[in-house]
């Protein structure tokens, strides 16, 4: 009886056809750079109070240029090819697991453990940004006053962590679209 524990070897039937580097080691390498990289970033923005401004909207051209790397050296390593869904895939997982998985545990944990004054402000700025939207549509007192006290609920580490995920992970959907539409180039069915 034939023994198919390791099937990544019966799934080619050629050893040539095997890829040389994977989906899952691009996301896995490439995520965790991201990961380190967003650790960082997050550290840097915390440590010089710059938190609430825009340059932390930077943080998006990590997940892009990580993105783009894992997609480079994928099709390098497998003859330049990579299919529009192999490209999808990459940059979906490597923004996941980067952003998603590790910078955001990294942020809950650095706000709520080491420096939770970060996190009470943050609450603080997004209470007055919304109590401003608010009134910009003309809300009474007391109707902002419920709507505060509302979102209240939803302010649990799990449920935020939960929400960033699938934010992260629609984001990477996103940008590994656009990313893979211009980097796919598929292998030809006769060679």
């Amino acid at each position: 009886m034939e023994d198919f524990s390791n099937q990544d070897d019966y799934r080619y039937e050629y050893e040539e056809d095997k890829p040389s580097f994977t989906v899952g080691q691009a996301i896995l390498k490439y995520g965790l750079y991201l990961g380190l990289a967003i650790i960082g970033f997050n550290l840097l923005i915390f440590l010089t109070k710059m938190y609430l401004s825009e340059i932390s909207s930077l943080i998006y051209a990590l997940y892009i240029t990580a993105m783009v790397f894992a997609v480079i050296e994928f099709k390098k390593k497998n003859e330049g090819f990579m299919s529009f869904g192999q490209g999808v895939g990459i940059g979906t997982g490597v923004a996941t697991l980067g952003a998603g998985v590790i910078g955001a545990l990294f942020y809950f944990v650095y706000i709520n453990a080491i420096q939770p004054e970060i996190g009470q402000h943050i609450q603080e700025y997004a209470i007055e940004q919304s109590r401003k939207v608010l009134e910009s549509f003309n809300y009474t007192e007391e109707q902002i006053e419920k709507s505060q006290e509302a979102s209240q609920k939803f302010n649990n580490p799990m449920l935020q962590w939960f929400v960033n995920l699938l934010g992260v992970a629609l984001l990477g959907v996103i940008f590994a679209l656009i990313i893979s539409a211009f980097t796919k180039k598929k292998r030809p069915l006769f060679e």
